[in-house]
This record gives structure tokens, C-alpha cells and sequence, in this order.
């Protein structure tokens, strides 16, 4: 998979991955597109048996600011947003 808000590297000799999240103009917030590929990342590491550990890390100033409120993943009615918190929530508990 090819990653637009991330970067996946891996360093086999000392087997471990790194996962920057890559969004430094927004603080790397999190958006639907950074979460969908961050839970690909850490799932393509989890399957890789070269892989024991994972380092997860933030380009520019600032690790994650959280969820982008600002990200038109947010404009949603009401049902639809709880939705959506619960879907990210779960995915972020996956991902822990």
C-alpha cells in the first residue's frame, strides 16, 4: 500500500518498523485517511514475523494534536458522528 500520511519503514536487520505520521502542516491530527492507514501499517507489522518491534513517531513539532475537528470527516449529522467517533475509537483501541 502506497501511503499518503505516513511513512512505513522497516529495518530488518534490527527488526524493528517505524510508523511517522506525516501530516507537520496539521500537526499530524488525525484524519479518516491517517487512521485508515495507520491501522493498515500496524497490521502489516503485527503479520510481518521479522518484525518484534513497532515505533510509532511524529514528523515536525508535535507527536499528534488528536482527532482533526476541523477534517470534513466531521461533517456529519449527529447519528452519523457518533458513528464515526466509535468506529475511530475502535480503531485506535486496535491499534494500542
Amino acid at each position: 500500500m502506497t501511503y499518503q500520511t505516513l511513512v512505513f519503514e522497516r529495518d530488518a536487520a534490527d527488526a524493528f518498523a517505524t510508523v511517522t505520521l506525516n501530516r507537520p502542516d496539521k500537526l499530524n491530527s488525525l484524519n479518516g485517511q491517517l487512521l485508515d492507514e495507520l491501522e493498515h501499517a500496524v497490521r502489516a507489522a503485527s503479520a510481518d514475523d521479522s518484525i518484534a518491534a513497532l515505533v510509532l513517531t511524529g514528523a515536525g513539532r508535535a507527536f499528534s494534536t488528536g482527532f482533526d475537528l476541523n477534517s470534513e470527516d466531521f461533517e456529519l449529522d449527529a447519528e452519523a458522528w457518533r458513528e464515526d467517533i466509535r468506529a475511530n475509537c475502535n480503531r485506535l483501541l486496535t491499534i494500542w
